[in-house]
């Protein structure tokens, strides 16, 4: 094991058949490096601000499951659309569960958007809409009718 990560080394550190310093693969890899640590770090910062401003402005809507898709990685994501002041919006979200009891076409769920910015929204699977409500008001509930 030891030989087969020198040998990797080696391959990366050297040029093909010699020992000069391959520096231009180094220093290609390094900027490779850096920048996916710079792109997850900024992405990470804009996915906890786009949370944080759905926590501060949190309304509350029902969304309507329109289909779901098993993708070639094996996640689960289920398409849904809801309506904010007679807006239509159309999201997909990640399904948590298991691939065998994915939500039905038709099934209501709450959904948590940001009342200063709609399209900032999330289906909340762990909340069923229950059968008495039908209706919502148009900016939405503040708090989910059924939960507290």
């Amino acid at each position: 094991m030891k030989n087969i990560l020198l040998k990797w080394w080696y391959f990366f550190l050297y040029k093909p058949d010699s020992k000069d310093i391959y520096w231009e693969k180094i220093i290609s890899s390094t900027v490779v490096v850096i920048g996916f640590g710079i792109f997850v770090l900024f992405n990470n910062k804009r996915v906890d601000k786009l949370i944080s401003e759905r926590n501060q402005y949190a309304r509350f809507t029902i969304g309507f499951v329109l289909g779901t898709t098993i993708t070639k990685s094996g996640h689960d994501i289920v398409d849904y659309k809801y309506k904010y002041e007679g807006i239509l919006y159309k999201k997909d979200d990640s399904w948590i569960g298991s691939s065998f009891n994915l939500p039905n076409i038709g099934s209501r769920y709450y959904v948590q958007y940001a009342s200063n910015n709609p399209s900032n929204a999330e289906m909340l699977f762990q909340y069923p809409i229950p059968d008495s409500i039908q209706e919502v008001p148009d900016s939405g509930w503040v708090n989910m009718p059924g939960y507290k």
